[in-house]
């Protein structure tokens, strides 16, 4: 998938999702295209994805904003697969959790 055609679904799963800071921000983020130093794209095991993540807080021992809401929604979520689509701005790194194809949003997540 082009690099474009990510981003556009992405802020579109974003925008029709419920407004949290770290969405809006993200959001803000994409728009300002300039601002992006890097970003991945990961489809991963979902069970994979969780423990990786809780292991980070774990190690990092921090409270990462939006933390509560991913961990709750990769427990209850009903797909084998999630898609993980990294950037990084000058100021802050954004992690959105997905559903595989790009339609719905898991999670989003922030390191500042």
């Amino acid at each position: 998938m082009e690099d474009l055609d990510v981003k556009s679904k992405i802020n579109d799963i974003l925008s029709l999702s419920k407004s949290t800071p770290v969405i809006q921000r993200c959001i803000s983020a994409l728009e300002r295209t300039q601002t992006i130093e890097t970003s991945r794209d990961i489809l991963g095991n979902t069970k994979e994805m969780l423990y990786t993540y809780r292991l980070s807080v774990e190690m990092h021992r921090s409270v990462i904003e939006g933390g509560d809401d991913l961990v709750n929604a990769l427990e209850k979520e009903p797909g084998e697969k999630v898609r993980l689509n990294w950037f990084k701005t000058d100021k802050e790194e954004f992690f959105i959790f997905t559903d595989p194809e790009l339609k719905r949003l898991i999670g989003c997540i922030s390191y500042l």
